[in-house]
């Protein structure tokens, strides 16, 4: 009897041990799952444009704090901007431009950040196609002629592979605003990095001369530095244009009435495109992904009058010219 007992004792202390593995298995491969945001070392850098200025802008994780009684992750930076005398000519200086701080968090699946005394959600890396999701202007919340909340609604979503990780994305376009010159029209966010084709803190346009942000790099302590175009260092500063590339954009017709034509060389294709009125109110604004070296612009319902053209070039070369929109 004694010796039965002994045996059940027995019985149930390894069926303790192997439920306690069990949950440990459990627990760590749940962690495992999930995304990782803003870890020590992060660093990411975007391209900055905007109608009269362009570089890229630097944002670091600089250390765990507090704020409104919510443990979060503090995040500096600092736009660079060179100075130009000429488009086509070397920088004559270069600005670096302290940034506000950024303070974030993440819970679950969605990412937080602080505006107007409170955090708001930003990224939402559970999200599903059809899902309707709230996107905040956190960058600007009161200075771009738009509410201060807008949705998305969900037209994509899967996983992409970047350093041998598998990470969500989701792209996801506005459904609140009825304003043509509304800007940008989707956002794209991969877990992890953030926005790749607007800024990592959440920002958006009416009628103002806006800003471009594209994802230009990320990296942290345990994930390398992953650059989204290779031709284009972190910290690439454009220098001027070779005679060759010079003349190797042109735009037509010129004055036009419905359509734009644009085409270049292999050598300079175009990566984003800005368009602005007389008076510097964004119009249009068009990113190519892979880069094109042929492109038609429908330009049919923009009011007659002179429009600036920014095209922005795969190794970072920012040019700027004139059309002229027609009367019909």
């Amino acid at each position: 009897m004694i010796l039965k007992l002994l045996k059940i004792k027995h019985i149930t202390h390894k069926a303790r041990i192997i439920a306690f593995l069990l949950a440990a298995i459990f627990i760590s491969a749940h962690h495992a799952g999930a995304q990782t945001w803003c870890p020590k070392g992060a660093e990411w850098t975007y391209n900055f444009y905007s109608m009269a200025l362009s570089g890229y802008q630097k944002l670091v994780y600089e250390k765990d704090t507090i704020i409104s009684s919510q443990p979060c992750k503090k995040i500096v930076g600092n736009l660079i901007i060179p100075h130009y005398d000429t488009w086509d000519s070397p920088p004559t200086g270069v600005d670096t431009i302290p940034v506000n701080p950024v303070f974030t968090f993440s819970q679950g699946d969605t990412v937080f950040m602080f505006s107007n005394n409170s955090f708001q959600p930003v990224y939402y890396f559970n999200a599903q196609v059809g899902d309707t999701l709230p996107y905040y202007n956190i960058m600007l919340p009161n200075f771009t002629g738009c509410d201060t909340i807008l949705r998305q609604v969900v037209d994509d979503a899967g996983t992409i592979s970047i350093n041998n990780e598998t990470l969500r994305f989701y792209i996801a376009r506005f459904i609140d605003f009825d304003d043509y010159f509304f800007s940008p029209e989707t956002v794209a966010v991969i877990e992890r990095l953030g926005a790749t084709n607007n800024f990592l803190i959440p920002e958006f346009y009416c009628f103002t001369d806006a800003e471009t942000y594209t994802l230009r790099c990320y990296g942290d302590d345990n994930f390398e530095t992953y650059q989204t175009k290779s031709t284009t260092a972190c910290d690439y500063i454009y220098t001027g244009l070779t005679d060759l590339e010079k003349s190797t954009i042109t735009i037509s017709p010129n004055p036009t009435l419905n359509i734009l034509n644009i085409s270049s060389s292999y050598n300079t294709s175009i990566e984003h495109i800005n368009i602005y009125n007389i008076v510097g109110q964004l119009q249009k604004r068009m990113s190519t992904g892979s880069g094109q070296t042929i492109l038609t612009i429908d330009v049919s319902k923009f009011l007659s009058g002179i429009y600036f053209i920014q095209l922005v070039t795969r190794n970072g070369q920012v040019m700027t010219t004139k059309f002229i929109k027609q009367t019909p």
